[in-house]
């Protein structure tokens, strides 16, 4: 290529120009020759190499340019001569005078002779790019070192654009969601949010986008590739233009926060649990402050309080607590504050709402700071052993009780080991034998008390009692520390090692003395009892409680018909006549029952030879003279028989009809008002018939009275079996018969029965080998419609009576 040599000739107009541009020029500026050496530079060129403008228009820029950017150089500087560019912009290495290496652009053109079109020469601009390259330098170690640092994060760091598409993703974030990078790029974060959370998300965008806020972080899940629902945590920021201020991409860290959230679940759960175990425990439970104020209690504590929550949370436990219990149980509260005691337990008493005392045992430990180990607050367990104290208390005292009942019991206890000395005795014992307990044990034998006889039924038994270890109810007499002997009933238990050896045993003692002497005279007065009831005038007899005959006399036989033997194996209720034998088990029964010590009554009895006869009882009951239970009956019996036949004899007498044996005026009068009484009661109609027997005049006249007396016996017997059992029948003078008819349902009840008492006495019957025919007159009156007394109603059915004889006899007639 051929270059021109030709000088340049500026005119002082273009040179003036061109001077005062490039001088005031803010970059660099040279005119450089075709071989590369300055021509004109202007004075912020001299600043950026540090060389003067003469030193510059002596050198060639390849003086300037570092060694390793001059071939990009040359190269473009080819390019342009080659006409392929009209100019070309680089960024390369200048040296300048002080050595110091630095970064300019330099964009070059090339000047050509407007006619020949021949290079003439370069103009090129050159910037000073060090700030900027050491900026982009450091930009881009800043870039790396984020790059680095994102793509290294433990969390998940995602770029997402203003219309939410996924724009560059980390591993962690690759490995939250289950997708490849590739796949995750302009994806929507929509896409891996769970539905329900996405309106959440939404709004706190909006609010970014707004400027409300700078940032969030919220809790949300996604769904994974593999369809997996897990919990993440995001934080989400907006970045904008630095210039305009507008919105430019979000940036978000996402966390995987799947496994706190179980272990939160978890522990929700727990602390749930652990709420309802506390809340539901059988024992109060509370935790309190460390002045002694309630903070939390459950239900249980408040049962046993009487006070509700929220009235316990404004108590201290100094104000439950019983004014005597406070001094004991500050010193325990002391001791945990202090470090002496994790924990301690106390039983005291607390004050209920309701102003009740009861005791509770308190379980109290206290919670500390676990990095400072300063108390927080105690935890107190509370149950109430009201109960329990009691069951203490009272087997406190029963236990006392038991020791002062062996001690002073009743009956005499001793121990005795294998050698037959004493080890205990009580006070009852001791007292009987009149020594000291200090005399006896482990220095005496029971042996040494016994009399010689008892001594010989001791050593008879000893051996077989420590083979059986067991001995019941054996007399034996004891000597007195004064001489004097008692009788005992003794029973015994022996003790035996687990290798079987006899080792101890413990016996019961009754003093018997004065119960001996008593049966002696007991004996006595059985005897003399036996004499006496086998001589009596009258039956006597014990039975037992069911009714036994126990011990018969003499007499009681004669009047049974039984022998002795025979009799003693029988019950009363065997020989009772059965329609009596409910009144005798009614008395008995309140014998027993202690509601009368005795009772008298008359009786039938069923003799041997199965006769009836009439007896006169006497009963009452023995009872046991300490305890006041019946033992057994002692029975008098007296043969009333006879004397019951001769009152009968009398009653019939007084109160019947000699001829008919039917009840006479006195009796019926007594029934009549019974009846009427009855009638009054159930209001019931009741009726009252005079019958009379027509022309019986005429009977006793022509045939005798005798004749007249059989006619009355026969009318007697027909209307005796015409009425009802509850009627009665009387006969009250001469030929005149009264019914009384209990309890009717209607007057015309009395009516039929009058026609039937009409043709019942019309029957023909033979007197005197004479057919007759009597009729009869009957008159009716009825309560309460003709009467509500006796009197009244007898006077009605008399008036009616003689109505029917006046209406010509054989008729009846209401009053």
């Amino acid at each position: 290529m051929e270059i021109s040599k030709e000088p340049i000739n500026f005119s002082n107009e273009i040179n003036d120009l061109y001077n005062n541009i490039v001088d005031n020029a803010p970059v660099g500026i040279a005119t450089l020759s075709i071989d590369g050496h300055f021509m004109q530079v202007n004075q912020a060129f001299t600043e950026i190499t540090g060389y003067e403008r003469s030193e510059l228009e002596t050198m060639s820029y390849q003086q300037l340019t570092y060694n390793e950017d001059c071939a990009i150089d040359d190269f473009n500087i080819q390019q342009l001569l080659n006409n392929k560019v009209k100019s070309y912009r680089l960024e390369k290495r200048y040296i300048r005078k002080d050595d110091k290496i630095i970064w300019v652009q330099v964009t070059r053109s090339i000047m050509r002779n407007p006619i020949t079109k021949k290079p003439l020469y370069f103009i090129a601009q050159i910037e000073d790019i060090t700030s900027r390259k050491q900026a982009e330098k450091a930009l881009q170690e800043s870039e790396n070192l984020f790059r680095n640092v994102i793509d290294n994060a433990p969390v998940g760091v995602v770029t997402i654009s203003l219309d939410g598409q996924l724009l560059k993703v980390n591993q962690a974030y690759c490995h939250i969601t289950g997708y490849e990078k590739e796949e995750l790029e302009n994806m929507s974060y929509k896409k891996l949010t769970y539905a329900e959370d996405m309106t959440i998300d939404t709004a706190n965008v909006q609010q970014l986008l707004e400027g409300k806020i700078h940032s969030y972080c919220l809790e949300k899940r996604y769904i994974r590739k593999d369809d997996k629902t897990i919990w993440v945590q995001v934080t989400r920021s907006l970045l904008r233009d630095s210039t305009t201020g507008m919105p430019s991409y979000f940036i978000a860290q996402v966390e995987d926060i799947s496994e706190r959230k179980q272990i939160e679940k978890t522990l929700r759960q727990s602390k749930e649990l652990f709420q309802n175990i506390v809340d539901n425990a059988p024992i109060g439970i509370a935790t309190v402050s460390i002045d002694g104020h309630f903070i939390q209690v459950n239900s249980s504590l408040c049962k046993i309080t009487g006070y509700n929550q929220e009235e316990l949370t404004k108590l201290t436990y100094q104000e439950l607590t019983y004014p005597e219990d406070l001094s004991t149980n500050f010193a325990k509260v002391q001791h945990l504050l202090e470090g002496k005691a994790s924990s301690y337990q106390i039983e005291k008493r607390y004050v209920r709402k309701d102003g009740k005392v009861i005791w509770v045992q308190v379980t109290r430990s206290l919670l500390r700071n676990q990095l400072t180990g300063t108390p927080l607050y105690f935890i107190a367990q509370v149950e109430d052993i009201s109960e329990r104290k009691t069951v203490t208390e009272k087997l406190q005292k029963s236990m006392e009780e038991i020791a002062d009942l062996y001690a002073n019991a009743p009956c005499g206890y001793h121990s005795l080991d294998a050698n037959d000395f004493f080890t205990r005795i009580n006070n009852t014992e001791l007292n009987w034998l009149g020594y000291r307990a200090d005399e006896i044990i482990g220095k005496m034998k029971f042996s040494d008390l016994l009399t010689p006889a008892s001594l010989r039924i001791y050593q008879e038994n000893a051996s077989q009692f420590k083979e059986q270890g067991f001995l019941n109810d054996v007399e034996m007499e004891l000597t007195r520390r004064d001489g004097s002997t008692f009788t005992i009933l003794m029973s015994a238990s022996g003790n035996k090692e687990s290798g079987g050896r006899y080792v101890m045993n413990r016996s019961t003692m009754f003093n018997i003395t004065d119960r001996k002497r008593t049966e002696r005279a007991l004996l006595e007065s059985e005897e003399r009892f036996r004499n006496i009831m086998d001589h009596a005038p009258i039956g006597m007899a014990t039975q037992s409680l069911e009714g036994q005959f126990l011990l018969v006399n003499r007499a009681l036989c004669e009047i049974t018909g039984y022998k002795k033997e025979e009799l003693e194996q029988l019950t009363f209720q065997k020989i009772t006549y059965p329609e009596d034998l409910i009144l005798e088990l009614e008395n008995t029964r309140k014998l027993i029952e202690g509601k009368n010590s005795s009772y008298h009554v008359e009786k039938r009895q069923i003799r041997k030879d199965g006769t009836i006869s009439w007896i006169q009882v006497t009963r009452s009951i023995l009872r046991d003279t300490t305890s006041g239970e019946p033992i057994y009956f002692i029975l008098q019996v007296e043969d009333i028989n006879e004397r019951i036949i001769n009152r009968e004899k009398i009653y019939q007498l007084a109160y019947h009809d000699i001829l008919t044996g039917l009840p006479n005026r006195q009796l019926l009068l007594d029934r009549l008002n019974q009846a009427i009484a009855s009638a009054k009661h159930h209001h019931r109609f009741m009726a009252l018939m005079f019958v009379d027997l027509d022309k019986f005049k005429h009977v006793n006249d022509t045939l005798g009275h005798d004749a007249g007396d059989k006619l009355l016996k026969e009318m007697s017997t027909r209307l005796c079996c015409s009425v009802r059992s509850q009627d009665t029948i009387a006969r009250t003078g001469g030929d005149e018969f009264v019914i009384i008819l209990t309890e009717i349902s209607s007057p015309q009840d009395a009516a039929i029965l009058a026609d039937k008492f009409l043709k019942i006495v019309k029957k023909p019957l033979s007197l005197q080998d004479q057919q007759l025919q009597i009729t009869a007159s009957i008159g009716i009156a009825i309560y309460p419609n003709n009467g509500l007394d006796a009197a009244e109603l007898m006077k009605k059915a008399d008036m009616a009576m003689y109505m029917s004889k006046d209406a010509g006899r054989d008729r009846w007639h209401f009053y």
